[in-house]
């Protein structure tokens, strides 16, 4: 009996250690698996998303004073670019990009203030991204990014209001951003990746383009918008 259970415990280890190698290729398969890719070279990729600015104070100015001040809501809204870009090695990469983003306008108010009950906030934004990707080897890699650039248009118009601030104002800021994402290879040259991301311009101060009854209004305020991203990314 003795003998027997020895010779089932043997049986039993052997089969055991047979089957590490199968079950090193399966761990292998599930965090592993990506396609190769190349260590530098030009790479282009397209991105779209969904994002959201923060609430903020909405003010109307003239002559650097504030007359009104009320506080903004805005609704969620999509957001898409592309980038051009160089891996310079295997970790890090730049790239310049272009990105639109809308917002719908909630409300402006404060009390019986009425800035303005409809329109939006959008800009077009130009931004000179580095990257750093951590090199796993697993079936994901992820990266962080930070951008600096140009908010080239901040827009907003107003609608619904009773200060007689409804129209279209815009202006031009410096902006920046910060990446966090990762991204797989799926085969040679391409890339899927999902990011999310915080986009800062610079407290923009827009000036009147039409329909604002007043003359030399402004209008301030702040744009801190998240978003997330999906994109696909291509080299050669």
């Amino acid at each position: 009996m003795r003998h027997a259970a020895t010779q089932f415990l043997v049986q039993l280890s052997s089969l055991g250690l047979a089957a590490l190698p199968l079950t090193a290729c399966a761990t292998s398969d599930i965090l592993g698996g990506q396609a190769p890719r190349r260590d530098r070279g030009f790479y282009g990729k397209a991105l779209a998303g969904y994002g959201s600015l923060e609430d903020t104070e909405v003010d109307t100015l003239r002559g650097g004073s504030v007359i009104d001040a009320t506080e903004g809501s805005f609704d969620a809204g999509l957001m898409f670019g592309a980038a051009l870009g160089y891996d310079i090695d295997r970790n890090w990469s730049l790239e310049l990009e272009y990105m639109y983003r809308s917002n719908d306008l909630d409300e402006a108010r404060a009390g019986s203030t009425v800035l303005g009950t409809d329109g939006d906030l959008a800009s077009v934004a130009v931004m000179l991204n580095a990257f750093y990707r951590f090199d796993t080897g697993w079936a994901l890699d992820p990266y962080v990014g930070l951008g600096f650039g140009l908010a080239q248009e901040v827009d907003m118009d107003l609608r619904g209001g009773n200060t007689g601030a409804d129209g279209s104002y815009s202006t031009e800021t410096p902006a920046a951003q910060f990446m966090l994402g990762a991204i797989r290879e799926v085969s040679a040259g391409v890339a899927l990746f999902a990011e999310g991301r915080f986009f800062r311009a610079f407290d923009p101060e827009m000036g009147r383009e039409s329909g604002a009854s007043n003359e030399g209004l402004r209008v301030e305020t702040e744009y801190g918008h998240s978003a997330l991203l999906l994109g696909a990314r291509f080299s050669w």
